[in-house]
């Protein structure tokens, strides 16, 4: 049965990559939408294949914190979720308009890092505090200074990066499946 399980959690993925690929087909217009909703999907379906400590919520062992650090590319693309069980907590969404609120970000299970912030990149990473913290960007650079997960575009096509060193650093663990999709593995 186990197995059985692990099949279909392939196929998932297998199908979002395939979906990925085509959605370089659309309209201009559309390109960028889909490119968020992609994105979107892939944030949701990364907590199927990561593991936090349970001290990442000790802030609120209530809820699974979603934080955007910047510019909200995904304006309501992720409000589907919102209420939803991840973990065996409720999903919330929590925002920080930019550098200047990063004392205020802490309790929070991941973190995207808009590109509107890749020019503080450093002074992000020397101020928060990453432990039990999934930090994710789709802005380049983002894995040399710290951060966990790089979705990266190579043509029409979205797929993403990890930094073990990073995962490590956050008391992560995630699942070898999720490393093999990763067109990149950094591990120094």
């Amino acid at each position: 049965m186990k197995h059985y399980f692990y099949s279909i959690n392939v196929i998932c993925l297998t199908i979002l990559f395939v979906y990925m690929i085509d959605s370089g087909r659309k309209s201009v217009y559309s390109k960028s939408a889909s490119e968020y909703e992609i994105k979107a999907a892939f944030l949701i379906k990364f907590t199927d294949y990561i593991k936090w400590p349970e001290s990442a919520f000790q802030k609120d062992p209530d809820h699974f914190v979603f934080g955007i650090l910047g510019k909200n590319m995904f304006q309501h693309l992720m409000d589907p979720f919102i209420g939803n069980d991840i973990h065996k907590r409720h999903f919330i969404i929590k925002c920080f308009s930019g550098i200047g609120d990063l004392d205020d970000i802490s309790g929070v299970q991941m973190l995207f890092v808009s590109q509107s912030e890749t020019p503080h990149f450093q002074k992000i990473f020397d101020t928060i505090d990453t432990t039990g913290m999934l930090t994710i960007s789709d802005a380049p650079g983002f894995i040399r200074y710290g951060g966990t997960i790089a979705f990266v575009k190579k043509g029409s096509r979205i797929s993403f990066e990890i930094n073990r060193v990073s995962e490590k650093r956050a008391g992560l663990k995630i699942s070898s499946d999720l490393l093999q999709l990763a067109t990149h593995v950094y591990r120094k």
